[in-house]
Formats: C-alpha cells, structure tokens, sequence
C-alpha cells in the first residue's frame, strides 16, 4: 500500500454544504452531510415527499464555513441568491428588495432554520406582537379558569401548553382571540379531563363537554355544584 493509501486510512470525511431544491416549486435549504447522497435523501424527505427523484442537490462551497452549528445567517442566503418570507411584513427578501434606500440583505435578522426579518424594525415588531399574544392568553385563561372554578368548586385546570392535555388558547394574526379551549380533572372522573370550549365563529359558540364514557357522573357532578 503506498503512502497516500496509509494516510487515508481512519479519517473520517469531510462535512460539506449541500444546497438541495425541490424540482417543480423549488423549496429547499442547504444541508450538511459527508456525501451528496446523503444530503439529497435527507433533502428529499424534508422537501421531496421522501421520492429520492424530486430533488436536485448541488454543493454550495459558499456555506461550508457554517458546517460546525448548521447555521446558516438569511443575510448570507440572500446574497447567494435565496429568498424569505419577512416573519412580520411578509416581504419576500431577496437581493433585489429595497424596502429604503440604504437597505442591504446585511440588514436581514433571522437564519436559514428559523424566522427571517427584513430588518430590526420588523424583528423588534414582530416581538411585540409575540409579547402581546402571550399577555393576551394568560388573562383569557385567568378570566375563563376564574369562572369555571366558582361555578365547578374542585375542579383542577389545567396550565396553558401542558401538553395535548393542556389548555390551549389561539390569537389570530390581528391580535384577536379566536378559540379557547380550557381543559380540567373533576372529582369522579375515570376516563379523562373535561374541556370549556368557546370559539369566535359561529359568534360565542362554546359549552363544556367531557368523555362519553363520563357523561353520567360529570352531569351528577354538575349538578352538585349548582348554587
């Protein structure tokens, strides 16, 4: 064996920046593997319905230099040609847009994995909004426990997000609620919690259900409860 095959020997291959594209809407994103092949199967179950044939995949030299973390500034995408959604205005950003006369993709907030922002104008809003929503559900869900626990005394509700089995409140993009859903354990229940559920549309259309397999003792302890 000479000496290039020796020193071949045990080393690993290098990590290297692949940029695969979904043939027909062209999707994608750059993926970092050892070997093409593999970069385009991964490409293809994210982007290519998991058909091996519906993606192309090309290296991108370019992203190399981000192999460690994977991840990928927009600001740098979009100077090599790729585009994002503004995860506020909802401005396509791409090398051509020119939202002020000073703006440069180098002003783009965001990374190839996550939200994109045209700037820090639209980041900062788009974090006031996030902070506005989540404001906004803690006292839905106050107000709405308040009530279901005076008029249920011995109910248990359940915390915003705990899970399939917690509470859940949605805020539309305009910063109205638009569905509540308040879930809680009750004394003598054997199959599972029960739920207030309220929804914008129909107006105020809502009511509490619980498990079929419960009706009988949740209407038993309903009715207990009342004044």
């Amino acid at each position: 064996m000479g000496l290039a095959g020796m020193l071949g020997q045990g080393v690993e291959p290098v990590i290297k920046a692949y940029a695969v594209t979904e043939n027909y809407e062209n999707t994608g994103g750059i993926l970092f593997a050892k070997h093409a092949v593999v970069a385009r199967r991964l490409g293809a179950c994210e982007w290519g319905d998991g058909e091996f044939g519906n993606v192309s995949c090309r290296r991108a030299k370019w992203a190399d230099e981000y192999a460690d973390t994977g991840i990928i500034p927009a600001s740098v995408c979009i100077w090599e040609g790729w585009n994002f959604e503004c995860g506020y205005c909802g401005h396509r950003i791409d090398r051509d847009y020119l939202p002020y006369p000073s703006w440069t993709p180098n002003a783009v907030i965001g990374h190839q994995n996550g939200s994109a922002f045209c700037d820090k104008a639209c980041h900062l809003a788009r974090k006031r909004k996030d902070d506005y929503a989540e404001s906004l559900k803690k006292r839905v869900f106050a107000h709405y426990s308040r009530r279901l626990e005076r008029r249920l005394p011995g109910i248990a509700v359940h915390d915003l997000g705990f899970g399939y089995r917690g509470s859940h409140i949605y805020v539309a993009h305009n910063g109205r609620v638009e569905h509540v859903v308040i879930n809680f354990d009750w004394p003598g229940q054997e199959v599972g919690p029960a739920s207030f559920r309220w929804s914008k549309r129909p107006s105020g259309a809502g009511g509490i259900t619980c498990c079929f397999g419960d009706k009988d003792a949740f209407e038993v302890f309903a009715k207990a409860t009342q004044p």
